[in-house]
Formats: C-alpha cells, structure tokens, sequence
C-alpha cells in the first residue's frame, strides 16, 4: 500500500487521486490542497495585478450564471460582518439563502433585483425576522430592501398606522 509522502497517510481511492494522474505522485487529497493553496498564495504576492484580474473575471462570471447565488453569497458575508460586530448568532450558509430567496419580495410583491450592482428598492435584501435572535436559519428571510427599510425603521405600531392612512387617502382619491 502506498503512503503520502508528506504525511504518511495511507493512501486509499477515498484520500487521494493518485491513481488517475500520469505521474503518481503519491499525495493525499489534504496535502494536495495545502499545497495548492501555497502555490496559490504566492502567486498573488508575486503576480497581484494579474490575480486581481482573475478574481474579477471569475466574480463577473459567478454573477452572469447565477445571480441569486452571488447575492446569497454577498448577504452571508455582509451578515457575517455584522453578526460579528454586534455580537449576534450566526449560522447561516450561502445554500440555505439561496433555498429562501424568492422572485418577488413577500411584502410588497415585487420582482426582485439579484446579482449585485447599484441597489434599488427591489433588490434583494436579507432581514431578519426578530432582530434580537441574530442571523440564524428560521430567524431570516430575503425581502426587497424598500421592505426591509420600511420594516426597520418604524414600530409595527406606526406601519399600522401608516397602511391605515394610506388606505384612507386612497379610498378618498378614488
């Protein structure tokens, strides 16, 4: 039986790809990675234009085939930021956001804006749904961001009192 020749590990079809490359250099699957990674790692120091290019061309890309992963990805990362910050609970996964993310915003029913870019009242936006609970699966759902500005920044109070008035005013125009 073979064995990695950095670590030693035994080498099975389940750790490795040895068998399929030409070489057989005998690496198991986390050697492999970390050794990629370095490789990788040096090449931005010594390279950073060129790897700045690349990452934007792959970003660009990301973003043209599936915009609402990109955003999903976008909205962990920034509520991760802020879980953090605000010392809140977090354990929300680009998948699961991906899994609730809608066509239309549930509040105001309009079609919602993925993929990034200058943000408008209809693009997506991640709310949580009692604040104090933090960013955790169940406690979050993906809004228009004119929902969630609205939801935000007034007590349920005043958007009652605020849809009543709207439905006052319309009543009297119509």
């Amino acid at each position: 039986m073979k064995s990695c020749i950095i670590c030693g590990a035994l080498l099975s079809g389940e750790n490795t790809t040895w068998y399929r490359q030409k070489n057989y250099i005998h690496k198991c699957n986390d050697c492999s990675r970390i050794e990629k990674r370095k490789q990788a790692v040096h090449f931005r120091k010594n390279n950073p234009s060129l790897a700045n290019e690349r990452h934007t061309k792959s970003r660009l890309k990301s973003k043209a085939l599936n915009p609402i992963k990109y955003t999903a990805t976008q909205m962990r990362s920034s509520a991760l930021k802020r879980a953090n910050a605000l010392n809140l609970d977090f354990n929300l996964t680009s998948k699961y956001i991906v899994g609730i993310s809608k066509k239309t915003c549930p509040i105001l029913g309009v079609e919602m804006k993925y993929g990034g870019g200058a943000k408008s009242n209809s693009s997506a936006s991640l709310d949580k749904i009692i604040p104090s609970k933090g960013y955790v699966e169940g406690n979050v759902q993906v809004i228009s961001l004119l929902a969630n500005l609205m939801k935000s920044s007034a007590t349920p109070d005043e958007l009652i009192k605020f849809a009543n008035w709207v439905n006052s005013e319309y009543a009297k125009n119509l």
